[in-house]
C-alpha cells in the first residue's frame, strides 16, 4: 500500500513569491498613479493658460487695447508698476482706465490660476 501525503497549506516559498509579485504590481500601479496625477495637473494648467490666452487675444481682436494707445507709457509697464486701478464694475470708467482695469484683472487671474507664471 502506498501512503499519499497531502499538504493542506502552502509553503513559505510560495507565500514569499506571491508577496513579491503583489508588491511589484503595487509599486507599478503607484508609479502609474503618480504619473497620471502629474499629467492631469499639467493638463489643467495648460487648459487654464489656453483659456486666459484666448480671452486676452479676443480682447485684443475687439480692439480693447485701442484706448491704451494714447498713454505716454507702455501699458504693460504701467500694469506692473501701478498699485491698483479703481473698480470699474460699480461705476463708469474712462476707456483707458477700463482697459487698465481689465489688464489688471486678467493678470490677477493669471497669477491665481497659474502660480508659477512670470508676467
Amino acid at each position: 500500500m502506498k501512503v499519499v501525503h497531502r499538504t493542506l497549506g502552502v509553503s513559505l516559498v510560495e507565500v514569499m513569491v506571491t508577496m513579491m509579485l503583489i508588491s511589484m504590481a503595487a509599486a507599478g500601479m503607484m508609479s502609474t498613479c503618480a504619473h497620471i496625477r502629474s499629467t492631469a495637473s499639467r493638463a489643467d494648467a495648460e487648459q487654464a493658460a489656453w483659456r486666459l490666452a484666448s480671452e486676452f487675444s479676443e480682447w485684443l481682436r475687439r480692439r480693447g487695447d485701442q484706448s491704451l494707445g494714447k498713454l505716454p507709457e507702455d501699458p504693460f509697464d504701467l500694469l506692473m508698476s501701478a498699485e491698483s486701478s479703481r473698480e470699474c464694475y460699480s461705476a463708469a470708467c474712462h476707456p483707458a482706465e477700463a482697459a487698465m482695469f481689465y489688464l489688471k484683472d486678467w493678470a490677477r487671474r493669471l497669477r491665481a490660476q497659474l502660480p508659477g507664471v512670470s508676467d
